[in-house]
């Protein structure tokens, strides 16, 4: 889950730092409070197309860093040769006025592309359809076993699934 996001020279917020509690979280607020800033900044950490017009009047950055923890992501982190830190990922991209940008996964440069397919499912934003994890079916099994939250009968079938699997 995300338990931290902080924003800096992005549009008009100079420095943010929002943390999350597990579960459930929500964010309300009139309109011009800064929610779809902060959409634009997760949709950021997703790894989704950049708009340099983000970047801070003034500044020549902007930077977006998202903290998860109780991640389960070690061997995706292994396939993309990314360095893993024991159920947590730090991701920080910036975006450069000058056009550059810059991704880092747990501290190594990275790719938007490897970001976007690492970050795939890790948060839903409802009415922001590209994020919402319930519309993808390649999800639902995941979605399932987490819900099911029984590691030992998982690890049982999958042993069972990948013999079976051999034999054919």
């Amino acid at each position: 889950m995300i338990t931290a996001l902080r924003i800096q020279n992005l549009a008009i917020v100079e420095s943010l730092e929002v943390l999350f509690d597990e579960g459930f979280n929500v964010i309300t607020g009139e309109t011009g409070a800064g929610k779809s800033l902060l959409v634009d900044a997760l949709h950021l950490i997703l790894g989704g197309r950049a708009n340099l017009d983000l970047v801070r009047t003034g500044a020549d950055e902007a930077c977006v860093e998202a903290l998860f923890e109780g991640l389960e992501l070690d061997a995706a982190l292994d396939a993309f040769g990314l360095p893993t830190d024991a159920g947590s990922l730090l991701i920080r991209r910036t975006l450069s006025r000058s056009g550059r940008g810059r991704v880092w996964i747990n501290g190594a440069l990275s790719t938007v592309g490897q970001l976007e397919k690492l970050a795939h499912g890790l948060i839903d934003i409802s009415g922001q359809h590209e994020h919402v994890s319930l519309l993808d079916a390649e999800l639902h099994l995941g979605l399932l076993d987490a819900f099911a939250d029984d590691g030992e009968l998982l690890k049982r079938y999958s042993v069972s699934h990948a013999a079976l699997i051999d034999h054919h």
